[in-house]
């Protein structure tokens, strides 16, 4: 039964199909990422064929994966502090200060 149950396409009331979502989106992310850290330590003529290279200078590709990184790091110092019981909080008060 439960077999079965997993097998079949979600549906709405209507009985139509809903769309399928985007199975693996952190995996991508995090794939994506450490992709553009090797571009770091790599020489222009043995880079990949990367779209976002096409169309986005290195330099900016770059900056963007700096940012990333450096945002990460953040997030994570505030996890391994006591500031990660309030953090929520202050994310969710930049919702009211925005409006």
């Amino acid at each position: 039964m439960a077999r079965e149950v997993l097998k079949t396409a979600p549906t709405s009331q209507q009985g139509q199909k809903l769309p399928a979502l985007p199975r693996w989106p952190l995996l991508t992310f995090i794939l994506q990422f450490f992709d553009r850290l090797k571009l770091f330590w790599m020489p222009l003529d043995h880079q990949p064929n990367f779209i976002y290279l096409w169309h986005v200078p290195l330099r900016k590709v770059h900056l963007f994966t700096v940012i990333q990184l450096i945002c990460l790091v953040l997030l994570w110092a505030i996890k391994v502090s006591r500031a990660a019981v309030i953090f929520p909080m202050m994310v969710l008060a930049l919702v009211f200060v925005r409006k």
